[in-house]
């Protein structure tokens, strides 16, 4: 996991986390293995600064985007209304 992530997440969750950032934040991520960017993002306060850390973060959501074989029973056409002159 993302060490950021896994800060952020301590951070908001642990009293104890929040505690020692906030008498000694420099120090509380470095020990929590923050890069200088991120101890930076993190001090800026700015949640769009902080969120553009994750963006070289990729999730695979799906191996193949495509289907695999053609459909071998393809829908009917809707049945046509003689009616329906339009």
């Amino acid at each position: 996991m993302n060490a950021l992530l896994e800060f952020l997440t301590a951070v908001g969750t642990n009293p104890d986390q929040q505690l020692a950032f906030t008498n000694t934040p420099e120090k509380t991520m470095k020990l929590a293995g923050l890069t200088d960017l991120e101890q930076q993002g993190v001090q800026s306060g700015d949640a769009k600064q902080i969120s553009a850390l994750f963006a070289k973060e990729q999730t695979i959501l799906a191996v193949a985007c495509i289907d695999p074989v053609d459909d071998p029973l393809p829908d009917p056409d809707p049945p046509s209304d003689p009616d329906d002159s339009e």
